[in-house]
């Protein structure tokens, strides 16, 4: 279990927080509503097309990550080290 720092909670609670978008994203094509089938498809008027685009590259220009790229690369590197260790080396799909 971590360790945290009784002096500093808000560290702790930085490293526990998940980064996700400040909106949730808008459906940009036709989609089933319902309990499915074909004729539970909702049809998006070109407008209604355009608005979600709009919303939704808004959510992704405005949501950024605490961590800065290098800091992700990094924590990437170390993931794909600890996946190789465990699972060994794959350089071909089966």
């Amino acid at each position: 279990m971590a360790v945290n720092d009784p002096e500093h909670p808000e560290l702790a609670r930085e490293r526990q927080d998940v980064d996700v978008p400040n909106a949730p994203l808008v459906a940009e094509k036709n989609f089933q509503t319902g309990r499915g089938g074909a004729g539970n498809i909702h049809h998006l008027t070109e407008e209604e097309r355009a608005q979600a685009k709009e919303h939704n590259q808004h959510v992704r220009a405005t949501s950024q990550g605490r961590r800065n790229s290098k800091e992700r690369d990094h924590l990437r590197e170390l993931a794909e080290k600890g996946k190789e260790k465990l699972f060994g080396h794959r350089d071909s799909k089966p």
